[in-house]
């Protein structure tokens, strides 16, 4: 029997038809106690993975408010390989694929454009060819549903760029933002 570890690692989870975000609290080789924003009960099946591609699975065996015990079924990822002591880096944190608009505000002019992924800490923009965007250039970033964003050009090449939110986004402010999604 393994030692649970404290892991505090954003997770893709699902359930059914239902899916979202989950805080992995702690992992050991035999469950995880998790974190959720949607109800749950005991003896439903539940799905994770974890930013490095690893997924887990396993029925839950205590759910009280947010709080979930899950139990691994042994199917996805070997019980053995539950997450050794690494920490996420900002640039590591789990992305959701989603295409939203949004306007990006660089000094006086605004661009309408569109996302390909988001994160707790940051976002990938379509920029199609509209805006050279250059490493360390400051932005503001409006994304309906959300507040305005002020962020930080990481990255851009060949109509994309990579966006840091200076602040980032809170765990529940991101999970109900993907909820509304289509």
């Amino acid at each position: 029997m393994s030692e649970p570890k404290s892991l505090l690692q954003v997770a893709k989870l699902a359930s059914g038809s239902d899916h979202g975000l989950c805080l992995v609290r702690k992992m050991s080789g035999q469950g995880a106690t998790l974190r959720v924003r949607f109800p749950v009960k005991e003896g439903d099946f539940l799905q994770f993975s974890l930013k490095d591609g690893r997924e887990f699975s396993g029925t839950v065996s205590i759910a009280e408010g947010d709080r979930v015990e899950l139990l691994f079924d042994g199917a996805g990822a070997a019980a053995s390989d539950y997450p050794r002591n690494v920490a996420l880096t900002e640039r590591e944190s789990v992305r959701f694929p989603v295409r939203a608009p949004l306007v990006l505000v660089l000094g006086r002019a605004s661009y309408p454009l569109f996302s390909l992924n988001i994160s707790l800490h940051g976002l990938a923009v379509e920029t199609a060819g509209m805006v050279l965007l250059d490493r360390g250039r400051h932005v503001v970033l409006h994304i309906p549903g959300l507040a305005p964003r002020d962020g930080e050009v990481i990255w851009g090449n060949a109509g994309k760029a990579g966006i840091r939110f200076l602040l980032p986004l809170g765990f529940s402010e991101l999970d109900d933002w993907l909820r509304r999604q289509p």
